[in-house]
């Protein structure tokens, strides 16, 4: 019976440990999608530690989540940095969106039911209020949540699997075409395409929308990106 006592307290004490690491790993991430910091910034753990109020082992364990996402890098000997994305690897990423997402906004279409297209509408306009406010962390947000309501609705697993592997960097990403010109208002208007598409079960108009929505984004990243360098 100690034994079991032992081990649920165990249970109890890792539940606490990873709700405060999913606490780092999200303020860190935002942090970074934001650009509070920068690409190649240093991300120096004493100051991290102070600032959140955390041990140095918590912070270890987030910022080596976010390697995994390709958000950070660890340099031996020099410490932990905030990746730096090139447009060659952007690119790829925007090629791998227009090659699965386009399917994936076909097949939403196909099994939409009425509560997912609700759900949808409510991402869309949690996307307006951002462009609306200019807060650029809820357009993000928003877009990530309206694009992982289509992914669900698809059903296909292994696509959505492959999406999510992508997720952080397509953030970043979304943040720096977000950050052109009158972006967000094309940007809400091709999601909005992308919803009425869906909403009218027009597998062939949601997969078109998809695709112009990327191509746009790709677009803006890249300018974003070179005015950068």
């Amino acid at each position: 019976m100690a034994a079991v006592r032992a081990n649920v307290k165990a249970v109890e004490i890792k539940i606490e440990k990873d709700g405060i690491r999913a606490q780092v790993v999200r303020v860190l991430r935002q942090a970074i999608i934001a650009g509070d910091f920068l690409p190649g910034q240093r991300l120096v753990e004493a100051d991290l530690c102070a600032a959140l109020e955390i041990s140095r082992p918590s912070l270890r364990e987030a910022l080596r989540h976010l390697e995994s996402e390709r958000l950070v890098q660890f340099i031996p000997n020099r410490g932990c940095f905030v990746a730096k994305l090139a447009w060659e690897d952007a690119e790829q990423i925007y090629q791998t969106r227009i090659l699965l997402e386009p399917e994936v906004a076909a097949l939403a279409s196909d099994h939409a039911d009425k509560e997912s297209i609700q759900a949808l509408g409510e991402a869309l306009n949690q996307f307006h209020q951002g462009m609306s406010s200019s807060d650029k962390l809820l357009e993000v947000s928003a877009s990530t949540h309206f694009y992982q309501i289509i992914a669900d609705m698809a059903g296909n697993a292994v696509i959505k699997d492959i999406l999510e592997g992508l997720n952080a960097r397509i953030n970043v990403l979304r943040a720096r075409s977000m950050s052109h010109p009158a972006r967000s208002k094309h940007s809400f208007q091709e999601l909005t395409a992308i919803h009425d598409a869906i909403a009218r079960h027009d597998a062939a108009a949601a997969r078109a929308a998809a695709r112009v929505h990327i191509e746009n984004a790709c677009a803006a990243a890249k300018a974003a990106m070179q005015a950068t360098q």
